[in-house]
């Protein structure tokens, strides 16, 4: 079965066994690197190959926890948590996780659904947590099974059965330490818990530093540490000492010598520089390295290893480079059809297949611990792809040393100053894993050195300024409030003259309050947008016209007054044609096309859209009844408009309805849908907030129409954890491969 095998009740999946081999050489890294890659790619296919057509995987008792399991392996590999194959386990686990009791199974259950999606499931999620709090024996740890409570249980402690008296084993502890660790992120307090767990671990090391399978509770009784439970009890003791120190950052009022040693900014030690130097720590360490620097292929040992080497970024343990190490011994033990398989035939190859992926990939279940441990950031802006890696205070300074192809890694939160930058080269700026950064305006200084005067300087009123190469902004957050000026002035995130910018799962918020667009394009350039949340200002787009412009937005919420407005010309602008490409977008505004003052082509094309305006666009056409050097394409959109396009302000009087568009426009979007749109939250047209979250724009299901089918993918909009779903994607692996293509056509225009 999943959680025992036929040896007896003590013997789980994830417990040492199987022989021991030799790692062997250690091949230069790209080689190494590339092995890796096909390996994981050949992992992959063994396991979507598996999967049942009902979407669970099979093990016999525990359906739940290897299908949570085999769906945590592929999403940290790459495949996206909105494929089919994940979204049919997911269903699976939601369907029966109601009254799963299995320490193993809940725990892996959490782990997927915040995976996923962790505040759309957070009932679900709390439900689960309460079972492992209300699991947790009296001597600190878990056994196989946990008692069927839900959520109430966490604010209500009569509700709580009785503590087991019951040592419990270490591999159910780690899992439910690190399914709890995980739903403490929705709120869920594990500090009670996590205190117990501390206590445990350090009062059960044995003498060599390790710790064991299951603790020795008698008088005269000796327990055997073993690799992957030394690993265990070092990851718990981690976790127990992240849960209390984001309990004293949750609680910075409380008067106690504990929050001022936290908090002093004297103190010389990060937390994770204090946890390696703690002797209980470090001598488990010690004892991790011994087994490191001999032989390994268990597939849970290797998985408990990577995760504390990933977690405390420890690139080396005992001395030994333990990825590469571990690697080695991977590929020698991956058979031909994909898979790993354990000694013992009665448990298969999906544990062990799914443990390996995960080590092979490097998964970091523990991003935020990371940060905890590694304390504030004095430089946190890093030059990642220079050598040395060289580090500044602020991004003015970091993107004054950059030089072209420079990728800028931000470490930290934030709110970050940005005072009106100009980047005139190829740059990307990008969210370090487990980092959201917030960008906001703040007043810089103009080329003589003097404080900058918005109200009289135009060239000051941007975040970003672009006037040649291409800007890359990945993960990060632009929260646009102008300060206030005399007069009002033309305000904007971002300001094209010449260059581009391509978002990846950016948001961008302005709250309404002054004459601004988030993008002002004022030469030939193009704007790419993928996964991006764009909410406030007057205007989204303000284009210029001027040579050839272009605008694509992919699975990108757009919310704003008017959404594309073209401005006056300069007298030498000449305009050649804009371009407007939209892609699984939602577009929520009163008005979305005003394009009076362009008068050259303007070609569009939306797919799978959804529309949800006032007026499509009354200043769309240049004259009302006239297709006239405007083109439109598209297919698949949902339209809930009350009046659809015109020109000069006044309709068309022929497009009535979405058979009239089509035909308007030569029998396009005949697949397409005209009815009321209705998103799960109601919010009116120009409510803006810098609160605002993508999953407010998911589709109503009780109008019919599905959220996978038509608009956003909510999941993977925005920065923060969207951002972290993608970057751990394959969709990722696509995107940097398109921008490597797209420079290598800008340096070499004749190259095919």
């Amino acid at each position: 079965v999943f959680g025992l095998v036929v040896l007896g009740p003590s013997k789980s999946w994830c417990d040492d066994n199987g022989p021991a081999a030799s790692a062997g050489g250690t091949p230069s890294p790209d080689s190494l690197e590339r092995r890796i890659a096909d390996a994981r790619l050949k992992g992959i296919a063994f396991l979507r190959a598996q999967q049942q057509s009902d979407g669970y995987w099979e093990y016999s008792g525990h359906h739940v926890g290897i299908t949570a399991l085999c769906a945590l392996a592929l999403v940290e590999n790459g495949v996206p948590v909105t494929d089919a194959q994940i979204q049919k386990a997911l269903s699976f686990v939601k369907d029966n996780i109601k009254d799963e009791r299995n320490t193993y199974d809940i725990a892996l259950s959490i782990l997927l659904l915040a995976r996923i999606d962790e505040t759309a499931h957070r009932r679900e999620i709390r439900d689960l947590a309460a079972k492992l709090i209300c699991g947790q024996t009296t001597f600190g740890g878990w056994t196989y099974t946990c008692p069927k409570v839900n959520a109430l249980a966490l604010s209500n402690k009569r509700l709580r059965p009785a503590p087991k008296v019951h040592p419990g084993d270490n591999s159910c502890t780690q899992f439910a330490v690190l399914g709890l660790w995980t739903a403490s992120r929705v709120g869920v307090d594990i500090s009670d818990t996590m205190a117990l767990v501390a206590r445990r671990f350090l009062e059960t090391q044995t003498e060599d530093g390790g710790w064991p399978y299951r603790p020795a509770t008698m008088e005269g009784e000796t327990a055997t540490s073993t690799p992957s439970m030394t690993c265990a009890g070092l990851f718990c003791l981690t976790v127990a000492r992240a849960a209390k120190l984001l309990k004293l950052l949750r609680s910075p009022d409380e008067e106690s010598e504990e929050t001022a040693s936290a908090t002093a900014s004297t103190e010389a030690l990060t937390e994770g520089q204090k946890l390696l130097r703690d002797p209980v720590f470090s001598k488990g360490l010690e004892r991790v390295g011994q087994f490191v620097q001999g032989r390994i292929t268990d597939r849970y040992t290797l998985w408990s290893i990577e995760r504390l080497g990933v977690m405390l970024n420890l690139p080396t343990i005992g001395g030994v480079d333990w990825f590469a190490k571990g690697a080695e011994a991977l590929l020698a033990a991956q058979q031909p059809d994909g898979s790993w398989v354990h000694p013992n035939p009665d448990r298969g190859a999906l544990a062990d297949t799914s443990f390996a992926l995960l080590f092979l990939r490097r998964a970091n279940l523990g991003s935020d611990i990371s940060r905890l441990m590694e304390g504030a950031i004095e430089d946190p802006f890093r030059l990642a792809n220079v050598p040395g890696i060289p580090a500044f205070k602020t991004l003015q300074e970091a993107v004054e040393a950059a030089e072209p192809g420079t990728v800028i890694s931000v470490h930290g939160d934030g709110p970050f100053a940005v005072p009106h930058l100009q980047v005139d080269h190829d740059l990307t700026i990008r969210a370090a894993p487990g980092y959201w950064p917030v960008f906001r305006y703040e007043i810089g200084f103009d080329k003589r050195g003097l404080r900058a005067r918005p109200d009289r300087d135009p060239d000051v009123r941007f975040l970003f300024s672009v006037p040649k190469g291409t800007l890359i902004l990945e993960g990060v957050k632009i929260e646009l409030e102008p300060p206030e000026t005399r007069n009002p002035v033309d305000w904007s995130a971002i300001r094209l003259t010449g260059g581009n910018v391509r978002m990846l799962n950016v948001t961008v918020t302005e709250r309404g309050r002054k004459d601004t667009a988030l993008f002002a394009l004022r030469k030939a350039g193009g704007i790419h947008l993928r996964n991006c949340l764009l909410a406030g200002g007057r205007r989204l787009f303000l284009i210029t016209p001027h040579g050839r412009q272009a605008i694509r937005a992919e699975n990108s919420l757009l919310y704003s007054d008017v959404v594309f407005q073209t401005t006056f010309a300069a007298g030498d602008s000449k305009p050649q044609e804009l371009t407007i490409t939209l892609n699984r977008a939602t577009i929520h505004a009163p008005e979305v096309f005003d394009l009076r003052r362009y008068l050259a082509d303007v070609k569009i094309s939306a797919e799978r859209c959804v529309f949800k305006c006032e007026k499509l666009g009354m200043y769309m056409l240049l004259q009302p009844n006239s297709r006239e050097k405007r083109h439109w394409t598209g297919d698949h959109n949902l339209f809930g408009v009350y009046f659809w396009i015109g020109g000069q302000g006044r309709p068309t009087t022929s497009v009535k309805d979405l058979k009239s568009w089509s035909a308007f426009w030569g029998g396009t979007d005949e697949h397409s849908h005209a009815r009321a749109v209705g998103f799960v939250i109601s919010r009116p047209y120009k409510a803006y907030s810098h609160r605002v979250k993508a999953r407010d724009w998911e589709l109503d299901p009780r109008t019919g129409f599905r959220s996978d089918r038509y608009g956003i993918q909510p999941a993977i909009v925005g920065a923060g954890r969207a951002y972290v779903r993608v970057r751990d994607s394959f969709d990722y692996r696509e995107w940097l491969e398109e921008i490597r293509a797209k420079q290598i056509a800008r340096l070499n225009p004749t190259a095919p």
